[in-house]
Order: C-alpha cells, then sequence, then structure tokens
C-alpha cells in the first residue's frame, strides 16, 4: 500500500509541474500511443527436488502502451505511461515443461531531459516504475502443482527515445526502456524471478 501511495504522489507531481508554465517556452502536452515488444534479459534457476534443476523463463512478448507528458521546461519533461503485456513463463523440470501467460503491467513515471534538432526530438532519463503482475492458474507444468502469484514490486527504470515530426503536431515515436524488474512469488518460500526486461516500443506522439 505505501508503494501504491508513493506512485500516486509522483503521479500527482505530474499534473502539479503540468499546472505551471515553463519557464523557457509555451506549456507543451505530447501523448504517446505505442506498441511495445517485451524482452527479458533474465531467468531463475534452481535445485529440483527429485534431482536435476528447475528453470523458469519468462518468453518475448507484444503489448501496448499509453504515455503523457507535461513539457516543464525546455530541457526537461516529466512522464506517466502505463503499458501491459502478457509475456508466458515457461517452466522446464526433469522429464517435463510446461507455459502459461501472466499479465505484467507497469506504471512508470520519468523525468526526460529533451535534445531536439530540427528533424528529431531525442530524450532520455531515469523512470520510477510500479510494476502490477497477473496470477497463473495451476498446473504450470505437469507434476509442477499451485497457483503462483507475484508481488508488486516499486522499481526502477531507464529510457532513451525519440519523436520525428511529420504533419501537424504528430510524430512517429520510438524508444527503448530498461525495467529492473523482479517477478516474486508471493508465498514464505517463494522464488524470485529475475526477467529485467527490455522494452522496444514504436508509436505515434501528438504534442497540443
Amino acid at each position: 500500500m505505501r508503494k501504491l501511495a508513493a506512485v500516486a504522489l509522483l503521479v500527482a507531481g505530474v499534473f502539479a509541474l503540468g499546472a505551471r508554465p515553463a519557464a523557457a517556452q509555451d506549456a507543451q502536452n505530447t501523448i504517446r500511443y505505442s506498441i511495445g515488444y517485451f524482452a527479458p534479459t533474465g531467468s531463475y534457476t534452481a535445485d529440483y527436488p527429485g534431482g536435476g534443476q528447475l528453470k523458469s523463463v519468462f518468453q518475448n512478448a507484444v503489448g501496448v502502451g499509453l504515455g503523457y507528458e507535461r513539457r516543464v521546461s525546455a530541457l526537461l519533461g516529466v512522464e506517466a505511461k502505463v503499458q501491459i503485456f502478457k509475456p508466458g513463463l515457461k517452466v522446464l523440470i526433469p522429464g517435463a515443461s510446461g507455459e502459461k501467460n501472466v499479465r505484467f503491467l507497469p506504471l512508470t513515471v520519468g523525468a526526460l531531459f529533451h535534445f531536439d534538432t530540427p528533424t528529431y526530438k531525442f530524450y532520455a532519463g531515469p523512470e520510477l516504475a510500479y510494476v502490477n503482475w497477473g496470477s497463473i492458474g495451476a498446473p504450470v507444468a505437469p507434476g509442477f502443482d499451485g497457483d503462483l502469484k507475484f508481488k508488486s514490486q516499486l522499481t526502477w527504470g531507464l529510457k532513451v527515445g525519440a519523436d520525428v515530426p511529420f504533419n501537424n503536431g504528430w510524430s512517429f515515436a520510438a524508444s527503448i526502456e530498461y525495467i529492473d524488474a523482479k517477478a516474486e512469488v508471493d508465498r514464505a518460500d517463494g522464488a524470485s524471478l529475475d526477467p529485467k526486461p527490455v522494452v522496444v516500443t514504436l508509436g505515434a506522439a501528438y504534442k497540443f
């Protein structure tokens, strides 16, 4: 609950900043619509009680996102964004394997530092991420019983991207983002999986 409250305060800060006029330019708002590619960089391996090893691997997935940025100065913008993916979680145990999809829903609030040229509008910066996971019903794999529920997590990320204007406030938009996300099983002896995904997005941005 405290983590969620912290994120709520940050989101409120986005709009509080948005209410202030930019010092170096007129206030600008940007809405970004994106299609994203979730690419995990980590996996989980442990000893299996019957001998051998258990391995859990998140699979690549496609998802969507929606973000709002308030430009508070010529250099700085503050962005709030939500994305949703449903990657498969593949569990491999000796002699068997299984795979089920799980929801990955990060809400991010970040500071974006802008470097504009006549053709490209580059940005980069750190972000705070509140990661909400779905649950997986049993069985995940043959002989692997029990539902899997994951704890929500407050973590951090980094993002770089660019907008390419083409017509009346519209731009092509692309970004690459790293989210330091774990997937901690919600029980006392639960494992902590480490997908730590890189998310690549393509889409459109509208500035007004």
